[in-house]
């Protein structure tokens, strides 16, 4: 019988020369086998970097990975992890490999099981994004500017913004100006009767996974339980929103899975992917929003009928988006977003970081209790 030794790699105070000398160690008793296994939600050491070091320190024993979570890698970089690890150790290495469990690391990693729209993330997804932050990034960018919807409610946003594209192109970006989303306006209703059908159906599994950490087991349940503490919980508002929730039925729905598809046809097909295309456009860019308003217990939210938000069309497109300060108004940080297609948070992290070093609007928080009305 072989018997093999796996290095602790979870114990504190985890350091180079304790790993050496189990590794040596190991090498050098009666064990077939060092083995080390993978987990990301958990301060152990990464496993091929680790593998890569025994295979260095070793001579005879086979090194096995005891489990590789494969839905959270991409296939070719695994591969080549793998080979690598193979000719450093002269053909030591065993893989051991898996899937499913270990619902901490699919969830670090990017991925949730529980949630199919994570799923290609562990073949398009990165864990590391830093090395996009490139100071030079807007130089020779192709950026659209969509200014129908995103611009003319606010004039400080307005004139914010139209600061911020021209800094972009002091960066050398090729700035295309308009391009213009034709879809947006055209799915508001719809899009907020997926998410209350969406909102609706997701509590109740969130309730379902909580188990015995709260009684309530549906929306109904909050719902009365907040009519019954009203006094409590509602002293200002009500909640029309979640009592029309509770009205929708299940996501299997004709109404909502046609709700769903318009939503995404007029967001992603004909809405974000087209004008990029369009244009040959590696981002889209408009204000963030306006300045906040005040709050107001006895009329509610204060602002334009007609403001509205790039966040909307990227959030139910499902497609990436970035904002950073662009400026001041009486104080108040107002945002320039980038967005764009379906992956590209690479390029996004890219303009957005080259934008913000090269402007430097970002204030550390003053934590103030009311807005400064004296500055412009």
């Amino acid at each position: 019988m072989d018997v093999g030794m796996t290095l602790p790699v979870t114990e504190p105070g985890l350091n180079r020369d304790l790993v050496r000398r189990w590794a040596t160690e190991i090498d050098q008793g009666p064990f077939s086998t060092l083995a080390a296994g993978e987990r990301m939600a958990f301060p152990n050491l990464e496993l091929f970097s680790l593998l890569g070091a025994c295979a260095a320190w070793t001579e005879r024993v086979q090194l096995m990975t005891t489990i590789i979570v494969l839905p959270i890698h991409n296939p070719l970089v695994l591969a080549k992890q793998l080979a690598t690890l193979d000719v450093l150790s002269e053909g030591r290495i065993v893989a051991g490999l898996g899937s499913g469990g270990r619902i901490e690391d699919y969830v670090a990693a990017g991925a949730d099981p529980a949630d199919p729209s994570t799923s290609d993330s562990t073949r398009r997804g990165l864990r590391d994004y830093s090395r996009f932050l490139d100071a030079k990034g807007l130089a020779g960018a192709r950026i659209g500017v969509v200014r129908n919807k995103l611009f003319g409610y606010n004039t400080a946003a307005d004139r914010l913004a139209e600061a911020a594209v021209a800094d972009m192109k002091k960066q050398g970006a090729v700035v295309v100006d308009p391009a213009n989303i034709p879809t947006l306006g055209k799915f508001d209703d719809s899009e907020l009767d997926v998410l209350l059908y969406e909102f609706k159906a997701d509590l109740a599994k969130y309730f379902a996974w909580a188990g015995p950490l709260t009684p309530m087991r549906s929306l109904n349940d909050v719902i009365a339980f907040n009519e019954a503490h009203k006094d409590l919980e509602m002293p200002y508002f009500g909640q029309e929103l979640m009592m029309r929730a509770e009205k929708k039925g299940p996501l299997t729905s004709p109404e909502y899975r046609a709700a769903l598809a318009k939503n995404r046809r007029l967001s992603r097909t004909l809405g974000i992917d087209a004008v990029m295309a369009k244009y040959k456009l590696d981002a889209l860019v408009a204000p963030t929003w306006g300045p906040v308003w005040l709050i107001d217990l006895v009329n509610g939210d204060s602002y334009p009928s007609d403001a509205a938000s790039p966040s909307t069309v990227a959030a139910v497109a499902g497609y990436p988006h970035i904002t950073v300060p662009m400026g001041y108004f009486h104080g108040l940080p107002l945002g320039i977003s980038f967005f764009g297609r379906a992956w590209s948070e690479p390029t996004l992290v890219k303009l957005a970081y080259a934008y913000e070093q090269a402007t430097k609007h970002r204030r550390p928080p003053t934590f103030a209790a009311t807005a400064d009305l004296s500055q412009p």
